[in-house]
C-alpha cells in the first residue's frame, strides 16, 4: 500500500504544479502563576478542546506544546483551588507564542455557613450556585479532584502494587485470614450506574462501590443531593489540616441500593484527602445477601506531587445482622473486613518532574495474625 500511496501523491503534485509542503506550525508556551502571590502553580491543566489536547504543566507551572497547526484556538487553564481561566491564542508559522496566565484563588466563604441536618434526598442534582454558593463550590472542587485523577490515569498510566488482607473483627481483635499482593493498572473510565451498585453475574453477586472517577460523572450528580458537613481539624495523619466535609445522599427515588457518602477536602489546597462511602438501602439487597446489615468503604489519598494525588489505602467493612432464634448468640457475629494498602506506584511515562516509581511503607500483615481492633483505621 505504501508505494501506491507515494505514487498517488506525486501525481497530485504534478497535476497541481505545486510541491508537497509540510503543514505550517508554531509553538505554544504557557506559564501559570497565582494571581496574588505570583508564584508558579505546578500541575495546572491546559486544555485545547478542538485539538483534543489536555496536559499538566510541570513543577514550575510551565507547558510547551510544540508544532500546533496555524490557527486560532480557545485554551482553558485549570488548577485545583483556583478559578479557571480562558485564553484565545493565535498560532502563526515558525513562531513560539508565550503567554503568562494568572489564576485567582477560589474564594473561601465557609466561615459563617451553618451546618444543616442531613435529611432525605427529594430533589437530587447539583446545588444551585446562586442559592447555595458554598455547597456549589465544594461540589465543584470534588468533581475537579475526580477529573484531575482521570487525566493523571489516562495521560500518565501507572501500575499500583498493593497489599491486600481479608480479615474478621471479633470482639476487640482483628484476625487476618489471608494476605496477598496484587497489581492494578490505573482505571481511566467511570462505570457508575445509578442503583446498580450490586450486580449479579453467573449466579454470583458483586458490589461495585463507586470510585473517585465516578464523582465527576453527570449521572452521579443527577442522582444525589449535596450538603455542607462542616469543618474539622485532622492532626493524626498529615499534620494539622482543616478539612471541609461534603455529605452526599442517594436520591429517595432510587429503590435499589446505591451509596451515601462523605468527602473531606483540605481547606488550603482543595485536595481530596478522604472518601467515605456507605451502602444505601441495604434492606433492598437480594435475598441471597439478606444477612448484610451495612457496608462501608473508606479511601485515603496521598500526594505524589503538588496537586497530584493517588489512592493510598482502602478499608471496607461488611456488618452482618445478628443471628436470630432462641439459641442465637449475637456477640458471636463476626464482621468481615478487606484492607488494601499501596506499596508502590510505577508510571509508564510519569508526569513532568515526577519520579517514575515511588515506594510506600509495607504493612506488617501476616495470615493468621491477630491485631488490636484499634489498628483498623476505617473504624475510627
Amino acid at each position: 500500500m505504501r508505494p501506491i500511496l507515494c505514487v498517488a501523491l506525486l501525481v497530485v503534485a504534478a497535476l497541481t504544479g505545486q510541491p508537497l509542503r509540510a503543514q505550517a506550525t508554531g509553538d505554544l508556551v504557557i506559564a501559570v502563576i497565582a494571581e496574588q502571590a505570583e508564584i508558579p502553580l505546578p500541575y495546572a491543566v491546559i486544555s485545547i478542546p478542538t485539538l483534543s489536547i489536555e496536559r499538566f504543566t510541570d513543577a514550575r507551572g510551565r507547558l510547551i506544546v510544540p508544532a500546533l497547526p496555524v490557527g486560532t484556538y480557545q485554551v482553558t487553564i485549570r488548577r485545583l483551588g483556583y478559578i479557571p481561566a480562558r485564553l484565545e491564542v493565535t498560532i502563526t508559522a515558525n513562531v513560539s507564542h508565550a503567554h503568562l496566565v494568572k489564576l485567582a484563588r477560589v474564594p473561601q466563604r465557609l466561615a459563617g455557613m451553618q451546618v444543616k441536618a442531613i435529611g432525605g434526598c427529594e430533589r437530587p442534582g447539583l446545588p444551585d450556585e446562586a442559592q447555595e454558593p458554598e455547597v456549589f463550590m465544594l461540589v465543584s472542587l470534588l468533581r475537579e479532584n475526580a477529573d484531575r485523577y482521570r487525566l493523571l490515569a489516562s495521560q500518565y498510566p501507572f501500575l499500583a502494587m498493593q497489599m491486600r488482607a481479608l480479615a474478621e473483627v471479633q470482639d476487640d481483635a482483628v484476625l487476618l485470614q489471608s494476605v496477598d499482593s496484587t497489581s492494578v493498572l490505573s482505571a481511566t473510565k467511570a462505570g457508575y450506574k445509578a442503583g446498580r451498585v450490586v450486580q449479579r453475574s453467573g449466579g454470583l453477586y458483586s458490589m461495585a462501590i463507586p470510585s473517585i472517577l465516578d464523582l465527576a460523572d453527570d449521572e452521579f450528580a443527577r442522582t444525589h443531593c449535596f450538603f455542607y458537613g462542616g469543618a474539622s481539624v485532622d492532626s493524626s495523619v498529615r499534620g494539622t489540616e482543616t478539612w471541609l466535609r461534603l455529605d452526599v445522599r442517594a436520591a429517595n427515588r432510587l429503590s435499589d441500593p446505591d451509596v451515601h457518602g462523605s468527602f473531606f477536602l483540605d481547606s488550603s489546597t482543595a485536595q481530596l484527602r478522604r472518601m467515605e462511602l456507605e451502602l444505601s438501602r441495604p434492606d433492598k439487597l437480594p435475598r441471597a445477601l439478606g444477612s448484610i446489615a451495612a457496608v462501608t468503604a473508606k479511601t485515603t489519598f496521598v500526594e505524589i506531587a503538588s496537586g497530584l494525588s493517588v489512592i493510598e489505602s482502602i478499608c471496607a467493612v461488611t456488618r452482618l445482622k445478628p443471628p436470630t432464634g432462641r439459641r442465637a448468640n449475637p456477640s458471636a457475629t463476626s464482621t468481615p473486613v478487606e484492607l488494601q494498602q499501596i506499596m508502590r506506584y510505577r508510571f509508564t511515562t510519569p508526569p513532568p518532574d515526577v519520579d517514575s516509581t515511588r515506594d510506600f511503607p509495607v504493612p506488617s500483615w501476616r495470615a493468621g495474625q491477630a491485631r488490636p481492633r484499634a489498628s483498623i483505621w476505617c473504624e475510627r
